[in-house]
C-alpha cells in the first residue's frame, strides 16, 4: 500500500471475515455418524453400513436383506417417521462440539440438520417442530427451524457436500460447504435436550452419504 492511501474498508472487512471463517473451519471435531433404521420412513433405502440413504422408486420392488446388502421394507416401529421420508442418526448429543460431512451430490431434494428425540413420528405432519435444518429443493436452498418461517439462502455454484457443526457449548449449529470453505447458515438456540443428526430425502436417483471421519476440505 502506498503511504497515505486510504483502505477500502468494504474489501478489507470482507477479506477479514473470510479469514476468520477459514480459521474456524480449521478446528473441526469430527463425529462418526450412522443412520438409525428404527426411526426411518419405510420408503427409505440404506446401505448395509448405514452411512447412505435414498428414497425408493415407486415402482421399485424390494425385500429385506437383498443381495445388494440394502436394508429395505423395515417393520412398523412406534419410533418410525411414517408421514415423510425422515431418518435420525443413531447417537444423540447433549454436550461438546460435533461435526459431520454429508455428500449430497446430484440429490435434488433433501434436508440435513439436527432434531430432538421427542418429536412425534407416527402420523406426524410434514415438518416436525423440533428440527434445525438446511433444505434443498431443485436448486433452491433454505433454512428451517422451530417457530420460524422458511428462509432462503443464496447459493453460488453447485453444492456437493455439506458440513454440520454442532457446538452445544455455545448453543449453535452451523452449516457450510467444506469444499469451498463457504458459510451457509448458523442457528443459535437453546438445546435443552439431546439432539440427533437428521436427514430427509425425496430423491431415488442419488443418495445422501455420510462421509468417513476425515478432515476433508479443511484449510491447513
Amino acid at each position: 500500500m502506498v503511504s497515505g492511501e486510504l483502505i477500502d474498508m468494504a474489501k478489507h472487512l470482507g477479506n477479514l471475515k473470510c479469514k476468520v471463517w477459514a480459521n474456524m473451519m480449521d478446528v473441526v471435531h469430527f463425529t462418526p455418524v450412522t443412520l438409525d433404521p428404527n426411526t426411518a420412513h419405510p420408503d427409505l433405502i440404506f446401505t448395509e453400513d448405514l452411512s447412505s440413504v435414498r428414497d425408493s422408486d415407486e415402482n421399485e420392488e424390494v425385500e429385506s436383506g437383498g443381495e445388494s446388502g440394502n436394508i429395505l421394507k423395515l417393520p412398523t416401529n412406534p419410533e418410525r417417521f411414517n408421514a415423510s421420508p425422515f431418518v435420525l442418526g443413531s447417537q444423540g448429543f447433549q454436550f461438546g462440539i460435533h461435526s459431520w460431512d454429508v455428500e449430497v451430490g446430484d440429490n435434488t431434494f433433501w434436508m440435513i440438520g439436527i432434531a430432538t428425540k421427542p418429536v412425534k413420528r407416527m402420523g406426524q405432519s410434514f415438518f416436525p417442530s423440533k428440527i434445525w435444518s438446511v433444505s434443498y429443493d431443485h436448486g433452491r436452498l433454505g433454512s428451517r427451524s422451530p417457530g420460524q418461517p422458511y428462509a432462503p439462502i443464496s447459493l453460488n455454484g453447485k453444492l456437493e457436500r455439506i458440513r454440520v457443526r454442532l457446538d452445544l457449548q455455545h448453543r449453535k449449529v452451523t452449516f457450510s460447504d467444506p469444499l469451498t470453505h463457504t458459510h451457509l447458515y448458523t442457528f443459535s438456540d437453546y438445546f435443552t435436550e439431546a439432539v440427533f443428526p437428521f436427514f430427509y430425502t425425496l430423491c431415488s436417483d442419488c443418495p445422501l452419504r455420510i462421509l468417513p471421519q476425515a478432515p476433508l476440505g479443511i484449510l491447513k
